[in-house]
């Protein structure tokens, strides 16, 4: 029982040990990232964005498109079928 008890011991220090030192090194991580000055992180999320809504754009304007040629003249002679307008 004594053998568990100090293997257990061992093993949970040693996973608390681990786990501080990523703590450390992500909190490092973190603090290095805030205190650049060079605006690199920014940028790189200013031109995701921008270019997420350049592709959101673009696809709205297909399906406009579509609803406008394809979809709503089918639907108004179907419309027109159906009531029996000439």
């Amino acid at each position: 029982m004594l053998k568990i008890h100090s293997y257990l011991s061992k093993a949970t220090c040693k996973a608390y040990i681990g786990f501080a030192n990523a703590a450390r090194y992500t909190r490092g991580r973190v603090r290095d990232k805030l205190l650049e000055k060079d605006g690199s992180f920014f940028t790189e999320h200013a031109l995701a964005i921008v270019i997420t809504v350049v592709i959101a754009a673009i696809i709205i304007l297909a399906v406009v498109a579509l609803f406008k040629d394809r979809i709503f003249p089918q639907l108004e002679d179907k419309v027109d079928e159906f009531f029996n307008v000439s």
